[in-house]
């Protein structure tokens, strides 16, 4: 048992949730009728049926709906008259009947989903490592590990505070003790465990364990949209956005975590959590003012600081590039961008110099030079997870060098939408250089599919360019107007 706190507990059982539209179901999706006589197609209810424990579609599940029967499809996909007392019910082998009562706030084109709850052969499926988090989300939450919001993401404003207060048992299953503290609410904790499948549950909030044969979910290890959650304070969540983005804090670059991230609004009133990978809860309005977001401004997960990640290591094959779009990178190899737009007549050369060793780690020395003259000078060396580290840079004179251990990236060795990359020393500011996006695009190098545009940020997020990479290729467009930049036109890499 738990400390008990003055706390409302509403537990979420399983149930209803409103997706975003879908698609209409195939024909003979959705299996076969009653006797019943069907209603018009326009009157039909379309909805799935999840398994709650394993997180995946439920086929051949029955579904009734005020007398008419079928069974779900393979996905899981079924189509129902709208029964006229608006009750439907859904059963299958193993699992524990759910009922559900549509009333007017279900729109008749939103797809209804269901999720049914197991019944467990002895207990719920939870091993000797429940208290040990591995979901992505929480990933090596530990007993050191904190965080601090602020109103607003303001330096200044007010504050609330989480921390992990060590390891406790609820109902015979370990799980990690977490305390939320805020002026208004004095202290307020949750324990959450993780089953077999990877998933982490709510044992008990404010106190109290939470009853039913399956604690409610917390985090998916594979969130989907639609998928009904509960939060931290025991209240019904619904899956709005499995890969949406969150703003950065303005200052701390707190961003590398915050992609994919997923965001979760309440069923009860209207209100958004955000949870990233990496970095856990980075976001909520649960304290604040409508559209007023409490934003994780630092903190530790996994003994880590929060936006760093795990340190970089690197080993004696650090000049050796093996994995980013400059894969095979060498001493003289170079490319050539000619200039378009505005910058017609100019062109770009970057040109890889040679070797020299940087805090004891060898790098590559690449030049960057716009019709002949040095833009900048960079030190590169790649880590042992792949990605390309920037060590050393120089520009307009001056020289920066950067820990390795939290050197920012030039190059990723995986490309993902929205991921911080590091902040670097400019040539007038810091800037910030994030993945904006993976698309197609084509000119003079021809057309290519999957480039990485990198957007580089400076001082109070001004855009400056758009760096376009590809696997192969490398730096293919560099663009500094919409209209205006440089385009790949003569390569050398790999030798």
């Amino acid at each position: 048992m738990v400390e008990e706190s003055p706390v409302m507990l509403r537990p979420a059982t399983l149930l209803l949730l409103l997706a975003a539209p879908i698609a209409l179901v195939p024909a003979g999706c959705g299996g076969s009728g009653s006797s019943t006589t069907r209603g018009s197609a326009a009157a039909d209810r379309r909805g799935r049926v999840w398994d709650a424990l394993r997180l995946l579609p439920e086929a051949g599940a029955r579904v009734d709906a005020g007398g008419f029967a079928t069974t779900t499809g393979a996905d899981g996909r079924f189509r129902v008259p709208t029964p006229p007392d608006g009750r439907i019910t859904v059963g299958a082998d193993g699992f524990y009947p759910a009922r559900l009562q549509l009333d007017a706030g279900l729109g008749r084109r939103q797809p209804l989903e269901l999720a049914l709850v197991p019944v467990p052969p002895s207990g719920f499926p939870f091993d000797a490592d429940s208290a040990v988090i591995t979901n992505r989300y929480l990933a090596g939450l530990t007993d050191e590990d904190e965080a601090e919001y602020r109103l607003g993401g303001d330096d200044h404003g007010p504050e609330f505070e989480f921390e992990v207060r060590g390891r406790v048992t609820v109902n015979g299953v370990e799980g990690l003790l977490l305390r939320w503290e805020d002026g208004p609410l004095h202290g307020f904790e949750s324990v959450v465990a993780e089953d077999v499948y990877g998933n982490v549950r709510l044992l008990a909030t404010g106190g109290v364990p939470l009853p039913g044969p399956v604690p409610p979910l917390l985090l998916p290890e594979v969130p989907t949209t639609g998928l009904v959650l509960v939060d931290l304070w025991g209240g019904e969540m619904v899956v709005v956005d499995p890969e949406g983005r969150a703003q950065p804090h303005p200052r701390t670059g707190l961003t590398a975590p915050y992609s994919p991230c997923l965001i979760t609004s309440g069923l009860d009133r209207e209100r958004t959590d955000v949870w990233a990978p990496g970095a856990g809860l980075v976001a909520t309005d649960f304290f604040g003012p409508p559209g007023t977001l409490w934003q994780l401004v630092e903190g530790k997960l996994g003994g880590q600081p929060i936006g760093g990640g795990a340190p970089a290591a690197y080993g004696p094959a650090s000049a050796t590039v093996t994995r980013s779009a400059l894969a095979g990178l060498r001493p003289g190899d170079f490319g050539r961008l000619a200039g378009y737009g505005s910058q017609a007549g100019h062109e770009r050369r970057w040109q890889v110099t040679g070797l020299e060793t940087v805090a004891g780690i060898e790098t590559l020395v690449w030049e960057m030079r716009l019709d002949g003259d040095l833009v900048e000078r960079l030190w590169l060396a790649e880590d042992l997870a792949g990605n390309l580290r920037l060590l050393r840079e120089e520009a307009d004179g001056l020289r920066s060098e950067h820990d390795p251990a939290r050197a920012p990236r030039l190059l990723p060795a995986v490309w993902r939408e929205g991921e911080h990359l590091g902040v670097r020393a400019g040539d007038r500011s810091q800037e910030v250089e994030h993945v904006d996006r993976i698309l197609d695009t084509h000119g003079p190098f021809g057309r290519v599919e999957g480039a990485a545009e990198i957007e580089t940020e400076g001082d109070h997020g001004f855009r400056k360019e758009e760096a376009f990479w590809v696997a192969g290729l490398g730096l293919v467009r560099l663009e500094v107007e919409e209209r205006d930049g440089f385009d790949l036109v003569e390569l050398r890499l790999g030798g």
